[in-house]
């Protein structure tokens, strides 16, 4: 039985977690009330029931760079990326940048730590020293989100070494047919391959981490290997992640990250959310692979959101600075709207699923 454990909003999609195991106690006999206090901690930051002087998290974007094109992604197509835009060359986060970080957070306490957030994070060659140099400064929580293409055997166990925690990776298919449909560039039987390679390498150390999680994307090309998905996939995975990206049809500010997803992506009706207070700015802090420093992953924001440079300035000191600070303000007093990127965002939003209604979608 796969027990809805978690629900939840992403500046652009639905999010259900699902598993057949308490994770939270995996987690919990691994690490004892380390465990317990930080997720408190989470969860009462989230509710704006607790100011914190420190993130809880540090969301990495490893490099700015990804090896596949999906439809629902901002590497669709390389115009629709703001560095793009911006004309910012390709890059790597460096390891002197990080390694600074992750002491600095390490005096805070900070227990977790995420990489790869609009970017393919196996395509640093660092990673598994990322992940074990953080591991050492006591953080736990480490967590990497990757499609699954070199997720080679070599990489899976630095992964075991370095002291993973999470390992998600996004597949969002059964057969190489339907993922060709979604997942543009990659191949399905390398991805499919992997996973069971990393399995095998994962139960052979005698340990229980990093946890998997296997993520479907919800499109209208894929929607209908749901099912099976899951019932092959519960087999083997610890958790899943089941997402729907969000194409509206109301509201004309919101647009689709790509021109592909209007023709893919599930349809919702959207309604302002009473009071909304965003979650996100109260516990994180999102660091691209340049140094500079975001209050979220709203790719479409990037432009106006940033809050300072990391390679000049501690992140004790953006975390505190004016302008996260005004922009905490704005949401403590349900005032989302006055920031033009929060007001561009689904999670002000509550959404509802139009083929639930009865309405026609499309079908390709």
């Amino acid at each position: 039985m796969l027990d809805v454990s978690y629900r939840h909003q992403e500046p652009t999609r639905n999010v259900t977690l699902l598993s057949e195991k308490d994770v939270d106690q995996i987690f919990r006999d691994e690490f004892g009330e380390r465990w317990d206090t930080y997720r408190r901690a989470w969860y009462s930051a989230g509710a704006w029931k607790n100011k914190l002087d420190f993130p809880l998290s540090l969301e990495f974007e490893t490099n700015n760079t990804c090896n596949y094109r999906c439809h629902m992604c901002s590497f669709a197509a390389p115009e629709l990326h703001p560095d793009h835009w911006n004309d910012v060359s390709k890059g790597f986060l460096s390891m002197d940048l990080y390694k600074r970080l992750i002491d600095e957070g390490s005096e805070h306490g900070l227990p977790a730590a995420t990489y790869g957030f609009h970017c393919e994070p196996l395509q640093h060659p660092d990673l598994h020293k990322m992940v074990s140099y953080a591991r050492k400064k006591n953080v736990f929580d480490l967590r990497v989100g990757t499609n699954g293409h070199y997720l080679t055997k070599d990489v899976s166990r630095q992964f075991v070494d370095a002291g993973l925690t999470r390992l998600e990776v996004s597949l969002d298919a059964l057969d190489e047919e339907t993922f060709d449909k979604v997942r543009v560039g990659g191949d399905f039987n390398t991805v499919f391959r992997n996973i069971h390679d990393f399995l095998e390498i994962r139960d052979k150390s005698g340990s229980v981490f990093p946890l998997l999680r296997v993520s479907f994307i919800k499109l209208n090309v894929n929607k209908h290997q749901l099912e099976g998905f899951m019932d092959y996939w519960k087999q083997y995975a610890d958790y899943f992640s089941i997402q729907e990206p969000i194409d509206y049809v109301t509201d004309g500010n919101n647009m689709p990250l790509s021109p592909q997803l209007a023709s893919t992506a599930l349809r919702f009706q959207s309604k302002e959310k009473p009071g909304f207070q965003c979650a996100k700015i109260t516990h994180r802090m999102y660091i691209r692979f340049n140094g500079m420093a975001l209050p979220c992953g709203f790719v479409q924001g990037w432009d106006d959101m940033y809050l300072g440079d990391l390679n000049e300035q501690s992140a004790s000191d953006i975390w505190t600075c004016d302008k996260f600070n005004d922009l905490r303000k704005l949401h403590g007093a349900a005032r989302y709207m006055d920031n033009p990127t929060c007001h561009n965002c689904v999670l002000r939003t509550e959404v509802e699923e139009l083929d639930q209604y009865g309405d026609e979608l499309p079908t390709t």
